[in-house]
């Protein structure tokens, strides 16, 4: 007879960045919950090893926050850490290590399906691409944005289209203001160190310029279709994608 043993998979962890700057960088993450719910949620239960199960790692660095979160709510225990993903990065990112050297240095054991290397593998979340409102809408932005990468004042161009909030809004369905990401690290639902400012942040943002502008990509005159092609099968396979969502 095999034990049942005690799962746990409403707690949730997201990236969200800066919206209001063109490259994206990472303002930090939201949490469902805070360390006092997370001691509520799993007092009674045995943690001496804890199973994280996850779809990606590059980094690590989630894993590690949901580690730090759990050894907070819980300073008297001792507690080992197992992290299994469909995809883990073995390689490293820039001059530091990617998630399975960066996981095993801090005593935590890590397991992978699929296995990548950075900086030689690389990948995206392809539903990001799909999945930002309407879409309609939400390209017209994009394809401006796409025709202007390469140019001497990118940057400024980029930004320049972004200042209009209608496009922003395109570009960025989900929204996320200073004040409100200020209120969840109030409620400690939301871990960073950065100063927040006045702009806005985003969750799951689409990320098709920076791919390209990184060179992951061709660009959009370089397309073997035509663009309009592309970006019509796209918003189809977000349908069929809502479709499914939508039939569970």
């Amino acid at each position: 007879m095999v034990a049942k043993i005690p799962t746990w998979n409403s707690f949730s962890i997201g990236r969200i960045r800066e919206a209001t700057d063109i490259s994206l960088p990472t303002s930090g993450h939201l949490i469902s919950h805070n360390t006092a719910e997370i001691r509520e949620t799993l007092e009674g239960q045995n943690l001496n090893n804890i199973l994280v199960l996850d779809d990606t790692s590059f980094s690590g660095n989630t894993s590690l926050i949901v580690e730090n979160l759990i050894r907070q709510a819980f300073p008297e225990r001792k507690i080992n850490f197992t992290h299994g993903f469909l995809i883990l990065n073995q390689g490293d990112l820039g001059p530091n290590p990617g998630a399975k050297k960066r996981l095993e240095k801090s005593g935590s054991q890590s397991i992978g399906g699929m296995k990548m290397n950075t900086p030689i593998d690389d990948g995206w979340h392809f539903f990001d691409m799909v999945d930002q409102g309407d879409l309609s809408a939400h390209f017209a932005v994009v394809k401006e944005i796409l025709n202007i990468i390469g140019e001497p004042d990118f940057n400024h161009l980029a930004s320049a289209i972004l200042s209009n909030s209608d496009n922003l809004r395109a570009m960025f369905p989900k929204l996320i203001s200073s004040q409100t990401v200020e209120d969840l690290k109030e409620s400690g639902h939301f871990l960073g160190t950065k100063k927040l400012g006045k702009g806005f942040h985003v969750r799951n943002p689409q990320l098709m310029p920076n791919i390209i502008g990184q060179g992951h990509l061709a660009k959009i005159n370089e397309w073997l279709g035509e663009p309009e092609e592309a970006f019509a099968l796209l918003a189809q396979i977000n349908k069929l994608l809502k479709k499914e969502k939508d039939e569970k």
